[in-house]
């Protein structure tokens, strides 16, 4: 019986067990036979590459017990023998987990469950990958604009086996998307007029059946007075910190549209409650000052009436903000 434990060395297990690379392969490990790569332990391989040690170990060895021609027979490796390993054998046969940073975190977790998700400007993919991974959604259609970025979300779904339940669409938007084919659609970490612009494309998006999460990096007012005046009902909004940077989320269907006060499109509908409100409004009152600072030292023949209409919007911010922190005893 062979044995494989921590500090067993790579090379001398496939010497022993050849049946064993597609494992390797599995996380990563994909030149199995340069020195560097055969000279490594089992521990050592999965601390690289994020795996956890005692999974890797179980099945290997379950691996290395099988029956095999080289159980019998030692082989020695000295090329690239296992590049003529198929995909499917290089897939996951160990589990590694994809981390998601805060703000697609965030995101993942408004997305419903069981959803087939369309994720609009996949980039690298991680979203419906983390999703896909963790049970979250039934199937995902990734769509970009750009080759590269698929390339990269086609990469992503094989390091991690979730390519049979991904499709990748090289499209603008949702151009090649139909309505039948989601139910949930992640935009993320677009500007709002991009996101707006997209939407005004595809009007199925309009339907009751379809749960949006968008997450715009700029323009958020425009935005939400957009969303509100084109019939879509807020169900929640959420403020996320990642890298000192707060964004919000908004998590939005077809529905009685409303009109929105210039304060509202600021500082939110749905964001009284959130934890980071505060701060939220307090970044808004650091630009709105700014602002009218620098409108005072303008020449602009009006700047009294923008001044004076400045002053209004800072005033009734300042008066939620005493609220919230009324409300949250700060």
């Amino acid at each position: 019986m062979i044995e494989i434990k921590r500090d067993t060395i790579i090379g001398d297990i496939l010497d022993v067990a050849p049946q064993t690379a597609p494992i390797f392969l599995s996380i990563g490990m994909h030149c199995l036979g340069c020195p560097s790569s055969r000279g490594e332990t089992v521990e050592e391989a999965c601390m690289v590459h994020g795996i956890d040690v005692e999974k890797l170990l179980a099945l290997v060895n379950e691996e290395a017990n099988t029956t095999s021609p080289s159980r019998n027979k030692k082989r020695t490796h000295t090329g690239l023998p296992y590049a003529s390993y198929s995909l499917s054998e290089r897939r996951a046969a160990v589990e590694k987990e994809l981390q998601l940073q805060p703000r697609l975190q965030c995101i993942a977790s408004l997305v419903p469950q069981g959803a087939r998700l369309a994720d609009v400007g996949t980039d690298h993919g991680y979203l419906p990958v983390w999703l896909l991974q963790h049970g979250r959604i039934e199937s995902a259609i990734a769509s970009d604009i750009n080759a590269l970025p698929l390339d990269h979300a086609r990469a992503t779904a094989r390091e991690y086996g979730v390519t049979e339940r991904m499709d990748f669409r090289l499209c603008p938007g949702l151009a090649k998307i139909k309505a039948e084919e989601c139910d949930a659609i992640a935009i993320a970490g677009m500007g709002g007029e991009t996101i707006l612009g997209i939407l005004e494309a595809a009007p199925w998006t309009h339907e009751d059946v379809h749960t949006l999460i968008l997450q715009p990096q700029t323009k958020v007012d425009l935005l939400r007075c957009w969303l509100c005046g084109h019939g879509y009902r807020f169900l929640s909004e959420t403020l996320v910190r990642d890298k000192e940077q707060l964004y919000v989320v908004f998590r939005v269907r077809a529905g009685m549209g409303q009109e929105l006060s210039e304060a509202d499109a600021l500082t939110g509908l749905l964001l009284r409650s959130d934890p980071l409100y505060g701060e939220y409004l307090s970044q808004h009152l650091i630009k709105l000052n700014r602002a009218r600072d620098g409108l005072a030292v303008s020449s602009l023949a009006d700047k009294e009436a923008r001044i004076a209409h400045l002053e209004n919007l800072i005033e009734e911010i300042e008066r939620r903000k005493g609220e919230w922190e009324h409300g949250n005893g700060t």
